[in-house]
């Protein structure tokens, strides 16, 4: 309800400049994150476990503004766009965008990182898949996640 509230008071106040899809799938998911040249995800869910739109966001080398809370750090790295603390992301977020905003280079070679950043995560995803095939077959030890 307290979302929904704001988001009409800033349609009324942004009119046509506020572009809200809300929850896409499919085809209208690529879309959205084709359009976008930012992702900024100010979670303050202390247990924030592993959202999957940042790394759909990297995987579209969109760079990600996201607070430093859970495995957020962790998902962007130091590649995927940065991250702030919630006492200081709006000023700070407003900070990143003018600078990539000002200089249209540092915004696409941000973007490259990003999707770079996929890359790795992608990699270290199919390395944890295969030793827990192999963990499970009994032909893996269990210190992999004590190795990365």
């Amino acid at each position: 309800v307290e979302t929904g509230r704001k988001i009409n008071e800033a349609r009324n106040r942004l009119g046509s400049r506020l572009d809200y899809r809300g929850a896409v799938y499919g085809e209208d998911k690529c879309a959205f994150f084709r359009d976008i040249d930012v992702l900024l995800f100010p979670s303050y869910a202390p247990y924030e476990a592993q959202p999957l739109v940042v790394i759909e966001a990297l995987t579209y080398g969109v760079p990600v503004i996201g607070s430093r809370l859970a495995c957020i750090p962790d998902i962007i790295g130091e590649n995927g766009g940065c991250v702030l603390p919630l006492e200081t992301f709006s000023g700070a977020a407003a900070e990143q965008l003018a600078e990539w905003a000002g200089e249209q280079t540092r915004l696409y070679r941000a973007k490259k990182r990003a999707h770079a950043r996929a890359q790795v995560l992608r990699k270290d995803g199919q390395k944890a898949v295969s030793w827990l095939v192999n963990m499970v077959a009994g032909r893996a030890q269990p210190t992999f996640f004590r190795n990365v």
